[in-house]
């Protein structure tokens, strides 16, 4: 197993396991940032983020918009040197409800983890600018001057998500 794929996996557990063991939002926020400077060991060490369209498209499509978001997210874990997460690596299933925020709460959350200085890469995929959320990662990005990847342009990952899109509305 390559360092790499530790990291990753000690991320995506670690991260797993907050809201169960949070009472409010800021304790998740205090946590995440305490797990990503664990697994970050030295400053120049890099971590990614994969920010996506998840409710925009209405409540029928969050759950679909979940399943691509994690496509992404294992296809970036398995082509960069560095570990990345996403909202679906913290807040699954129905611990999204457990809090009971707003759109604009959860947006200012998101930024917030962004703002504790330990993400260093965030990725953009398709559609990002028709969310509000991913907008506004977006912006928080460019004004950390985090490094900002528009590179899900991937062929083969574009087709295989539109498939699963298409065959996931027709259920």
């Amino acid at each position: 197993m390559t360092n790499k794929t530790k990291k990753n996996d000690a991320l995506r557990k670690e991260l797993g396991l907050i809201v169960a063991d949070s009472s409010n939002i800021l304790q998740v926020e205090s946590k995440i940032t305490e797990t990503l400077r664990r697994i970050k060991t030295s400053p120049e060490e890099k971590i990614g983020y994969i920010s996506a369209i998840l409710s925009s498209d209405g409540p029928k499509h969050i759950q679909t918009n979940i399943k691509i978001l994690d496509k992404y997210t294992e296809f970036y874990r398995d082509i960069l040197q560095f570990p990345v997460f996403s909202s679906s690596d913290i807040f699954i299933g129905k611990h999204v409800e457990k809090f009971k925020l707003t759109g604009k709460e959860w947006i200012s959350f998101w930024n917030n983890v962004l703002k504790f200085g330990q993400v260093t890469d965030i990725f953009m995929t398709p559609r990002w600018e028709e969310s509000i959320g991913a907008k506004e990662e977006h912006k928080t990005a460019k004004e950390l001057g985090l490094n900002i990847h528009y590179d899900h342009k991937n062929v083969d990952l574009i087709r295989t998500l539109r498939n699963m899109r298409r065959d996931l509305d027709l259920e």
